[in-house]
């Protein structure tokens, strides 16, 4: 009696990802970036309003020179940008922008410091506060 072994191909290794298992890890990415982005976002405009109140206090020691050379606070920051009898400005044209591209104000006497010194402030689109020179 002669017994045969079902012989089968071996089988061969994989050489592809199938459709389902692409689309079930570009699913797992697309859920993991919208849940780390619903959480990044607002520190993002944290972070800007941050920067807009450092920018307003760089901005207030650049009027503060300007006023030691002309003996008056700028009406305008634009003035900053000018340069001065040394053929340098107090401060480029770029640093007069807040975050969001929009310029500057500058109050002198301001409501918030007073007669002391300026109040130099931008307004926060995501907040709607005054951001500036004072405070911590």
């Amino acid at each position: 009696m002669i017994i045969r072994q079902n012989r089968q191909r071996p089988r061969q290794a994989r050489q592809a990802f199938t459709l389902m298992e692409i689309l079930v890890v570009v699913a797992i990415i697309v859920v993991l970036a919208g849940i780390g982005g619903f959480y990044l976002m607002p520190q993002l405009d944290k972070s800007k309003d941050q920067a807009a109140k450092a920018q307003a206090r760089i901005i207030e020691q650049a009027a503060t020179a300007y006023k030691i050379d002309h003996e008056e606070y700028p009406t305008d920051l634009e003035q900053l940008t000018q340069p001065n009898e040394q053929g340098t400005t107090y401060m480029a044209a770029d640093k007069i922008l807040d975050p969001w591209g929009k310029k500057y104000t500058i109050e002198f006497p301001g409501s918030v410091n007073g007669a002391n010194k300026p109040d130099i402030y931008t307004m926060s689109p995501t907040s709607g506060q005054k951001l500036g020179n004072w405070g911590k």
